[in-house]
């Protein structure tokens, strides 16, 4: 099985205060965050006969707050790239099951 987590592997350090949308919006990305690595954890802990072979986030940092709402190509694209080449530098330059260590 292969995991993907499609959001921000990195929570950027913002030295201002947004309004209250921002705010929440900055909240809601990185409570989601530790919850998909959280499930993905306590997946693994419940099925550990699966053969879990590879496991990425985006190693840039995709759409956040507002933009994260609009579906256009110039959002969508650089987005798509990313993972897919996220998914080729992963599948190239590791072996599988050792990109989950990073869980452990």
């Amino acid at each position: 099985m292969d995991v993907i987590i499609c959001s921000n592997s990195k929570i950027d350090i913002i030295n201002k205060t947004g309004d209250s949308i921002e705010n929440y919006l900055r909240y809601w990305s990185i409570s989601g965050y530790q919850k998909s690595v959280r499930d993905v954890a306590e997946f693994r802990r419940a099925f550990p006969k699966v053969n879990y072979r590879y496991f990425f986030m985006a190693s840039r940092n995709l759409s956040s707050g507002l933009q994260e709402m609009e579906f256009t190509p110039e959002i969508l694209e650089p987005m798509i790239q990313t993972g897919m080449d996220d998914a080729n530098t992963v599948v190239t330059t590791t072996k599988p099951g050792e990109t989950f260590e990073k869980l452990d």
